[in-house]
């Protein structure tokens, strides 16, 4: 999980022109906006940005290091992808958002549950 951790501090955050949310990048160019709404009790989304078409695996975990949910697995086109998931159920918590792929790893923490 330091290692998750530490990879989400050498990214350069920003801000999305498409959501308006801050996002962060990697040195690759790879961004990703964070969890939006913060805190989520229903849904909850994000968008990723891509240079070239890759595959990438996009999975959640507690602040425990517990694989929750993974939200995507497989290719995914260059450019903007927009993602939403179900936080439905969860307990109220902290939960990363963790984002792999062939250019960058990127994270992103936010709140949910009911």
């Amino acid at each position: 999980m330091s290692d998750i951790i530490a990879s989400a501090q050498s990214a350069q955050q920003g801000y999305s022109v498409i959501t308006g949310a801050p996002e962060l990048t990697s040195s690759n160019g790879v961004t990703v906006t964070t969890v939006y709404p913060n805190p989520a009790n229903d849904m909850a989304g994000f968008n990723l940005n891509l240079k070239q078409s890759q595959e990438v695996e996009i999975t959640v975990y507690d602040m425990l290091g517990n694989k929750i949910s993974t939200v995507a697995k497989g290719i995914q086109p260059a450019g903007n992808n927009d993602f939403t998931f179900s936080v439905k159920g969860w307990s109220k918590g902290m939960y990363m958002l963790h984002v792999t792929g062939k250019d960058a790893q990127l994270n992103t923490r936010f709140i949910a549950g009911e």
